[in-house]
């Protein structure tokens, strides 16, 4: 046509253009499947945290998480796991759960790993409590092993993780040869036929006491009632027999405390059939990790089962390799609510738990987009453990996330402690037998009241009226002033103060009267630099004191008597986390002046009462008496 240029692109460049585009293609990172946000990091106690996560997933679809952070080699925090009922049978609602644990010293903790449906509860896989072997191998539901994997805690906190299987022999010492039989499981119930597949030869069975205080025999057995056999990883433990049972089928056998069950059934009651009482048997267990060293497993002081394993060597585990553990498709590709743990290379430990089946908030995940999580939170070897309705963050008694069952009983879980605050000082040496009584009746019963009598004893308080101290009151500011100029003053004149206050000082505080019966005691102290103003010139006396604002008076106090600083203490409360005062409530605490009011709460914006006043200053002078400082009346 005319006036129409055709430009014609020679071949060869067709085919580098081509090329081009196709190595591009192949060279090009792929779009990352989650993009990870962490969000509001949330100090608990000494280096536990709690972090909130928000992760867009490939789709463009939002999942949620919380994420609990410690190191394992902290010598605070103590990451253990622990059955939900005081046996391995039974389970119990997560809320009812964490209630038990934080009354027993608990920070935090999340759901554990899966368990058995018969007897319910009983850990499908490796469970160690407090060093002690109480679940063996894991099991599918025909009852063969399978290898799933494990999280193992040493003594000394390192968190491993791998695939397991669990090996149980029961050697008979006094028998001719010393036969070795395995053993199938520990704390386990007998498969039938309603199990899927029985066992044709019969199985040899182990019970503890945690299993609970009776077992079912529901076929003809064999039983022995051992010596306590407290089996621990990697080795081997004996007892003695003490009687042995031909119990029949449809009974009940008593698991004796203090002692260890052997039921034998079908042909393997042959195995036993030549103990007598008085014969010794070994039981030995053996841990066969199928990547880390073998040692790693000795005498754990922990194990929880999971599965699949996620992580290894920094890298996620191929998809097959998780279907060796013989988890469902539906398991392994959906998504669904998620609990995990994870350590990173620094020795990090991370508790995550993802929200899902919450329309609006979070869709759960796949466990190729959780390895990607946790992968993006620096994991280094990381496991999946119970999930979906299972799923649950607590910190401190308080369920963290939003669970997609509300009330979901579970059977196990892990829980983070710390060794509780000190108690406070007992006022022996300072208010030694014999103290007199001050008179005070409304004191009595109070349970400040011996130290409101002692106050008094030592000259610091004559109380509101001689037979009144109002224990209840909240002290003002004003009043905490004289609380504190008088003790310094009987301080320095009974012993040996390293400062003393000034007969007098200016008033520069204009909200105070000067006809006050504290200005005086203001003045001196603001002088001294023991207690501020709100202001260079407003003091606002009226206000009550707050349990916080008492620990940094008080230290400044007793810093300023003793003429140095009291010895550095660990953090010791959950709810005085960023607070000016917490330096000195810990210190304090540390040296037994100061309590909490319970657990790892301090309440520090409650107002001090006169009677808490009390104690807190009659603390003070035992230390100073137990320090040789101060003599006690006589």
């Amino acid at each position: 046509m005319p006036g129409h240029v055709v430009l014609r692109t020679p071949r060869r460049a067709v085919v580098l253009v081509l090329l081009v585009a196709l190595l591009t293609t192949l060279v090009a990172p792929p779009a990352r499947a989650v993009d990870v946000r962490q969000r509001g990091t949330t100090r608990i106690l000494a280096d536990l945290s709690h972090q909130r996560l928000e992760i867009r997933l490939g789709d463009g679809r939002m999942a949620r998480g919380d994420v609990l952070r410690f190191d394992e080699d902290s010598e605070r925090i103590t990451l253990r796991p622990r059955a939900a009922e005081a046996t391995m049978v039974g389970l119990t609602r997560m809320q009812l759960f964490a209630d038990r644990e934080f009354a027993r010293g608990s920070l935090a903790g999340i759901n554990g790993g899966y368990w058995l449906n018969r007897p319910s509860g009983v850990p499908n896989g490796l469970y160690v409590e407090r060093g002690r072997v109480h679940a063996g191998d894991s099991a599918n539901r025909s009852g063969g092993p399978i290898g799933r994997g494990v999280v193992g805690i040493q003594d000394s906190g390192r968190v491993v993780m791998d695939r397991l299987s669990v090996a149980l022999s029961l050697e008979l010492r006094d028998v001719a040869g010393r036969p070795v039989h395995p053993v199938d499981e520990i704390n386990r119930q007998v498969r039938t036929p309603r199990d899927g597949t029985a066992p044709v030869s019969g199985e040899l069975l182990v019970y503890d006491e945690r299993y609970g205080t009776s077992v079912a025999v529901l076929e003809r057995a064999t039983a022995l009632i051992v010596e306590d056999l407290p089996a621990t990883t990697n080795a081997t433990v004996e007892g003695q027999v003490l009687d042995v049972r031909q119990p029949a089928a449809g009974s009940w056998i008593s698991v004796p405390a203090g002692r260890t069950l052997i039921l034998a059934y079908g042909s393997r009651q042959r195995d036993l059939a030549a103990v007598q009482p008085g014969q010794r048997v070994r039981l030995r267990t053996s841990v066969r990790p199928y990547a880390s060293a073998g040692d790693l497993w000795d005498s754990l002081a922990s194990a929880m089962p999971g599965g699949p394993l996620l992580i290894r060597d920094g890298r996620r585990q191929s998809v097959n390799t998780w279907r060796e553990e013989r988890f469902s498709e539906a398991h392994l590709t959906g998504r669904q609510p998620r609990t995990a743990i994870a350590r990173r290379a620094d020795g990090t430990v991370l508790l995550v738990t993802i929200d899902g089946r919450r329309t609006g908030w979070s869709v759960g995940m796949t466990l190729i987009e959780l390895s990607e999580t946790l992968l993006a939170l620096g994991a280094v070897e990381a496991l999946n453990l119970d999930g979906g309705g299972s799923t649950t963050m607590v910190v401190g008694d308080q369920i963290r996330n939003r669970p997609s069952e509300v009330g979901r009983s579970v059977a196990n879980g892990f829980f983070l402690y710390a060794p509780p605050p000190p108690p406070p000082r007992e006022l022996a040496v300072a208010c030694p037998a014999g103290t007199p009584v001050a008179g005070f009746r409304d004191t009595r019963g109070n349970v400040h009241a011996a130290a409101v009598d002692c106050l008094a004893w030592w000259g610091v308080t004559t109380g509101v009226t001689a037979t009144t101290f109002a224990p209840d009151l909240p002290v003002r500011r004003d009043q905490m002033a004289s609380f504190l100029a008088r003790w310094i003053d009987d301080v320095e004149a009974r012993g040996q103060s390293a400062a003393s206050l000034a007969a007098s000082s200016p008033l520069r505080f204009t909200d105070v009267d000067p006809a006050s019966p504290h200005a005086a005691a203001i003045a001196r102290l603001a002088a001294a630099g023991i207690i501020e103003g709100r202001s260079a010139t407003r003091f606002e006396p009226t206000v009550p004191v707050t349990r916080a604002q008492t620990a940094s008076l008080l230290r400044r106090t007793l810093e300023s008597v003793r003429g140095e600083v009291l010895p550095p203490a660990p953090d010791t409360f959950v709810d005085d986390n960023g607070s000016v005062h917490e330096p000195a409530i810990d210190v304090l605490t540390g040296v037994g002046v100061i309590a909490g009011v319970g657990g790892f709460e301090f309440r520090p914006d409650d107002p001090v009462s006169r009677g808490a006043m009390s104690s807190l200053l009659m603390r003070a002078t035992d230390l100073l008496v137990e320090e040789e400082r101060v003599p006690p009346p006589g």
